[in-house]
């Protein structure tokens, strides 16, 4: 956004993270709660597969939905826990990424707490480059703990292909396994 002549600022935990950001990408980023932003300053707000992460989920919200003007856009980017993919895998699905994923969502239950929140869900899609991610990956920890060995891991990488196709074909109805959603104020 920043190469489009955007004003951009960000919010960064991890220290490193903060580092990179600031010093190679010369960004505005703020360490966790360290910013003073004024009310209703910004057009778009985004959690770039960071909303899942975030161990006080509506104290975050809390503090943050006020920011977004009235016009404003929330892009919000997570995986879908009602996924084709999620259904096959289970506990081998790499999105599940327990301990760090704090939070699962599908679109029922995503909207379902925005709308607590005064926010809408006007358009949402799924972002294809992570459900063929989240399959192969899936199948690489299905070979890895084991579950997948009667067959070669090429063979295993084939049928996460396989998959992905067919979790790809029914996300284009709304259930893919990495969703992007866009919220505005009610």
């Amino acid at each position: 956004m920043k190469k489009w002549k955007w004003e951009v600022a960000g919010i960064e935990t991890d220290e490193r993270a903060l580092q990179y950001a600031r010093d190679t990408l010369g960004l505005k980023v703020f360490k966790g709660s360290e910013w003073d932003f004024p009310m209703e300053s910004f057009d778009v707000i985004t959690f770039w597969h960071a909303l899942e992460h975030i161990h006080d989920l509506k104290g975050t919200l809390k503090s943050v939905l006020p920011l977004l003007r009235n016009d404003g856009l929330l892009l919000i980017a997570l995986p879908n826990i009602s996924s084709l993919d999620f259904r096959l895998y289970r506990e081998d699905w790499v999105a599940l990424d327990l301990p760090r994923h704090l939070y699962h969502f599908d679109p029922n239950s995503f909207r379902s707490l925005f709308y607590s929140f005064g926010l809408e869900v006007f358009k949402l899609h799924q972002m294809p480059l992570d459900v063929f991610y989240n399959c192969i990956m899936s199948e690489k920890l299905a070979f890895e703990r084991k579950r997948r060995r009667k067959v070669s891991f090429p063979l295993s990488l084939l049928r996460g292909g396989v998959i992905a196709l067919m979790s790809f074909c029914m996300g284009t109805l709304g259930n893919g396994s990495g969703m992007l959603y866009y919220l505005r104020k009610l």
